[in-house]
């Protein structure tokens, strides 16, 4: 008999070996130990956002999910489910429900791998919307190499949080932001209310004109959350 669960502190470290096994989600790698601290910090809330199919003492079902007070949303992971299970997607219906149930008031968002067709056409026949496509990409240091073309250009480059009085440059990010990135997990007035020692915002900045840049984080290693040019500076190296 197939059980549904919501996690315990105790039933993290299967459910991580569990994802890391059947991970297709875009941005959560196949790393047991990365997927527990990241399962740890968003069962750490005191909202119910973990949850999971047990048959037999085995998991054979999981979907977690991180919740977003600043933009009442839910950033979810998975669900995942053996799809050797007879009625799989009756489970996957029923953690995605259950989820919802525990946090009315918030609206679901689904990060999938652009390969689970599985998942993604479940999200499509409960009436889902696939809104936006992003990929992940790795730049080696010793690879990267500066466009010449900036040289010739006076750019000044800054975090914002040192430019805080900078009303201007504020408001240009945020156009920026929300232009390209209209249906993103995040909006501009999200990653200002995110800026912090570890969230960083760097601006690149043209005679008084933000012509890029990009919020990541630098907690333990470096990610990018967003990186943009502007359409008119593209192909130029700002970037």
């Amino acid at each position: 008999m197939i059980e549904l669960k919501t996690a315990n502190h105790s039933d993290l470290t299967r459910i991580a070996q569990y994802m890391a096994h059947e991970n297709r989600c875009a941005f959560i790698d196949n790393n047991k130990s990365e997927i527990f601290d990241y399962l740890n910090e968003i069962h750490s809330s005191s909202r119910k956002a973990v949850i999971y199919l047990e048959e037999d003492s085995i998991i054979v079902g999981a979907v977690a999910g991180d919740i977003c007070d600043d933009n009442n949303t839910i950033e979810v992971i998975g669900p995942f489910v053996d799809k050797e299970i007879r009625g799989c997607e009756k489970y996957l219906q029923q953690m995605v429900l259950l989820m919802q149930e525990l946090n009315k008031d918030y609206r679901l968002k689904f990060f999938i791998d652009d390969k689970n067709e599985f998942v993604k056409q479940f999200i499509i026949n409960n009436n889902g919307m696939i809104t936006s496509s992003n990929c992940n990409m790795t730049l080696n240091l010793e690879d990267f190499a500066a466009d010449k073309n900036v040289s010739s250009v006076d750019v000044q480059c800054v975090d914002y949080t040192k430019s805080l009085q900078d009303e201007n440059i504020k408001q240009q990010v945020e156009r920026l932001h929300d232009m390209i990135f209209s249906t993103a997990y995040y909006n501009s007035d999200t990653i200002m209310k995110k800026i912090n020692d570890s969230n960083i915002l760097s601006c690149c900045i043209v005679n008084r004109k933000v012509v890029s840049y990009a919020f990541y984080n630098t907690e333990d290693e470096s990610y990018i959350d967003f990186s943009a040019t502007d359409k008119n500076e593209r192909g130029r190296g700002f970037g």
